[in-house]
């Protein structure tokens, strides 16, 4: 039985959107007798069946000798623009195992690791997001999830939040404040209770206040408003600024906000807002541990008996 390890390195620790990674193979042979890798790759979270490939040799000419440690070849990847956050990957590889006192080589077939393995993708600057949201426990769950995303884009998410009762006066005070330091706002319209006129979901009344107020200062605006809540006031305005989202289908929240989020935050960087538009008007509806990260990981494997 042969035992061995794969051993690989990211070029960097953190990638950004839209960058090109190397990562580089070495393999270690703990056993008695030759290994050889024809193929090495990995296979990233968002590329389906698809994954980056690197044929080492064809003629083993790449044979690591028992007791030994060889490199093996490097494999280049794309990130694409709409990806980011933490990101998990798999191996995958062909390895040949030489039958001893013979010439012939054993076809141990593909593998692929089975452990979780992750990068990290964050966008770079990171900027200050105001954050208008229901933090009734039946909204959370949605809630969360799109916060977390919003972190993932290169956001710190910022609100207001008093555990003790204070004033109206000294609520829209530090509301006021906190927009001022913040470089955007992103209002999560959830519903809240049912028009008893039109029969319709209306959302919470404090958005329509809280997002008057960055519109007053002209600070870029995103209201992620789930599908099922009718706005109305200054929200129903800015209709153009509104991107909708399914509650109901809460495995494709993630898909549906990402590619939005790079046109936004170069609205913030830039302030190209018709850009930022013109991205939200071509994206419709319907377009989650334990693992190990970093910059450099292995695996440990082994041929049958």
């Amino acid at each position: 039985m042969s035992t061995w390890e794969i051993r690989w390195n990211f070029s960097l620790g953190t990638y950004q959107p839209g960058n090109t990674g190397l990562i580089s193979f070495y393999l270690e042979n703990f056993g008695n007798t030759p290994l050889f890798l024809s193929e090495v790759g990995i296979q990233f979270d968002w590329m389906g069946e698809k994954y980056y490939q690197k044929k080492v040799s064809d003629n083993l000419g790449n044979i690591i000798p028992p007791n030994s440690t060889r490199f093996i070849s490097n494999v280049s990847f794309d990130i694409p623009q709409a990806i980011t956050g933490q990101r998990f990957y798999t191996i995958i590889y062909h390895i040949y195992e030489k039958i001893p006192n013979t010439n012939i080589w054993n076809d141990l077939g593909n593998r692929e690791s089975n452990e979780k393995y992750f990068i990290n993708v964050f966008p770079s600057p990171f900027y200050n997001a105001f954050i208008t949201r229901s933090i009734r426990p039946e909204d959370r769950i949605i809630g969360d999830e799109i916060v977390k995303i919003i972190k993932e884009w290169g956001f710190n998410a910022n609100t207001v939040d008093f555990p003790e009762r204070i004033s109206d006066e000294q609520l829209r005070n530090a509301i006021r404040d906190e927009i001022k330091k913040s470089d955007c706002l992103i209002a999560i319209a959830s519903p809240r209770y049912v028009d008893a006129l039109s029969g319709v979901w209306r959302t919470f009344p404090y958005l329509h206040s809280e997002l008057g107020i960055a519109f007053g200062q002209d600070y870029p605006l995103l209201i992620l408003s789930d599908n099922r809540v009718a706005l109305d006031g200054l929200p129903a305005n800015l209709r153009e600024n509104v991107f909708e989202f399914e509650a109901a289908n809460y495995e494709n929240i993630r898909n549906n906000i990402c590619p939005i989020m790079p046109a936004f935050r170069n609205w913030i960087s830039n302030k190209k807002q018709q850009e930022f538009l013109n991205t939200l008007g071509k994206i419709a509806v319907g377009a989650g541990l334990v693992a190990l990260g970093g910059i450099a990981a292995s695996l440990l494997a082994s041929s049958k008996k």
